[in-house]
């Protein structure tokens, strides 16, 4: 019985060694690919973020209010643990489905160390964010801009997202430059997202430029929480007293 024990303890620590390197490597596949195979994001997503763009339902088949500019905010139930606690900038939101990148979950990798070649990144250039759990090898840039060109497209006011190194090395050499860079992106199919918004996994407010560059990022998630929920109450108050206030029922 001993032995058998022992055995059993052997392959015990045998397996939870393999589950040890394997996760390990998982990172270290990542990293490397993070590193050393990217530097812009791919044609396919830039068009597919353009077509979003002009194939955006009408107002009437698009109750929710989803659109390119919005934030989604993760509902306090949703326990996905690739949106947990996550707010999400829509880039796109279209018949075909939808395209963001989440603003509140930022690495400890420096930029300089992941685009070392194609931009001149300095060092205090700022942190590589994680913007979803879809193609985690491409990079995309959001940045506030005065001008307009063809490399950049806007998402609400003065910001911007762009896939250009030329852009990238541009914002980092201007003084003041604000831009954030993300690994990856969140991607929804036609309808996906519009039925989890009924569902209520997200709410859907205005994006705005504080909380997207100056907040910090363990900050944004519980404002917009709570701004969300204090827009809902706010708006419930009104029927509330049209209805007379408070009623005994028996």
């Amino acid at each position: 019985m001993t032995s058998h024990f022992l055995a059993a303890v052997k392959i015990d620590r045998a397996q939870a060694a393999r589950r040890i390197a394997l996760l390990v490597g998982l990172g270290c596949v990542f990293w490397v690919g993070l590193v050393c195979g990217i530097a812009v994001v791919n044609a396919p997503l830039a068009a597919q973020l353009s077509r979003f763009q002009f194939s955006a339902p009408s107002p009437q088949a698009n109750p929710t209010g989803l659109a390119r500019g919005k934030f989604l905010v993760a509902s306090r139930h949703l326990d996905d643990p690739n949106f947990s606690e996550s707010v999400v900038l829509l880039l796109g939101y279209g018949r075909q489905g939808a395209l963001g990148v989440i603003i509140n979950r930022p690495t400890t990798v420096p930029l300089a160390e992941v685009l070392p070649d194609a931009v001149q990144a300095k060092p205090e250039s700022g942190l590589v964010y994680i913007g979803g759990p879809v193609a985690r090898t491409t990079m995309l840039l959001l940045l506030r801009s005065t001008y307009q060109s063809d490399d950049i497209e806007q998402v609400f006011e003065d910001v911007y997202f762009s896939g250009s190194p030329m852009v990238l090395q541009k914002k980092i050499d201007e003084q003041g430059g604000i831009f954030r860079m993300y690994s990856g992106h969140a991607g929804w199919g036609p309808g996906q997202l519009d039925n989890e918004v009924a569902r209520s996994d997200w709410h859907i407010v205005t994006a705005d430029t504080e909380t997207l560059f100056n907040m910090p990022s363990e900050k944004i998630w519980p404002t917009c929480i709570q701004r969300s929920e204090g827009k809902w109450v706010r708006r419930s108050v009104p029927l509330f007293s049209r209805l007379g206030g408070r009623r005994e029922f028996s």
